[in-house]
């Protein structure tokens, strides 16, 4: 049995006081209200501030605020870049391996290091540093002479990233 649901429609202005529970609608504002007997209250889409979002906007993330604590946090996590001047040292070259540790300063499960030459460099520096023909390694902050080890202290920049 289908039941037929009443509802009274007209002019805000001419609506009657509507019974507890009766609907009527404002075919000029076009808004649904509901009777309470005494008054017609509109019944009204949610709003923010009903559930508690008063203060939300529509802004951009790139805009919304970023706490203290929350900021901290990320720092925690960034790859820390520094630079350093050194020296590779002339007396610490493995001979046999032709090697240059930095495992002891930086190891490579916490760091990861690029080396360059330092502006400081004399001729000899610089021509001990091209004639070493230095190589890296993915695996160790090691560097390999791959021509001949360097007899002269070179002044260098070490890259720094902390993992």
């Amino acid at each position: 049995m289908a039941r037929k649901l009443q509802i009274k429609r007209g002019r805000k202005a001419n609506m009657p006081a509507l019974a507890e529970g009766e609907l009527g609608f404002a075919t000029d504002e076009k808004k649904v209200y509901i009777g309470t007997g005494s008054e017609n209250v509109p019944v009204s889409a949610t709003t923010k501030a009903d559930v508690g979002l008063g203060n939300v906007d529509n802004t951009s993330d790139a805009n919304k605020p970023v706490s203290t604590a929350m900021q901290t946090a990320l720092n925690g996590k960034a790859n820390k870049l520094t630079y350093v001047k050194a020296t590779l040292t002339a007396a610490n070259w493995n001979k046999t391996t032709k090697t240059y540790s930095f495992e002891s300063t930086y190891p490579h499960a916490q760091y990861d290091i690029e080396v360059a030459y330092a502006k400081t460099c004399t001729t000899e520096q610089l021509d001990a540093w091209n004639g070493a023909m230095l190589a890296g390694d993915i695996e160790s902050n090691v560097v390999t002479a791959l021509g001949d080890v360097p007899t002269a202290d070179i002044p260098i920049i070490v890259e720094v990233v902390r993992k």
